[in-house]
């Protein structure tokens, strides 16, 4: 059995702006194809992630948002060959509540 450990906080202002954050510890024994000397072993993966989302007016009782989020990976030193030092993910993305 593998462990993930997840702390998450989001800041609301002016109900139209969002701040969030994201922490993540998590094992992983699948970062290598099948026949590769590090395959199957567990390591101990880490991210720290940051977004931002804008909420337009709610109108017709749908409101949309959008918003866009940046990441760092933390691994340990036998990753970085393979994944390089820290590497880093970012994404935008829309969103719809109804």
């Amino acid at each position: 059995m593998l462990n993930a450990y997840i702390l998450e906080s989001s800041l609301n202002i002016k109900q139209a702006h969002t701040v969030f954050s994201r922490i993540e510890r998590a094992q992983k024994n699948e970062l290598f194809p099948e026949g590769h000397a590090l395959e199957g072993e567990i390591f101990e993966v880490n991210k720290v992630s940051l977004g931002y989302i804008y909420d337009f007016p709610e109108k017709n009782q749908m409101q949309w948002g959008i918003g866009s989020q940046a990441g760092v990976n933390i691994l340990p030193n036998d990753l970085e060959e393979t994944y390089g030092r820290n590497p880093l993910s970012y994404m935008a993305f829309v969103r719809l509540k109804i």
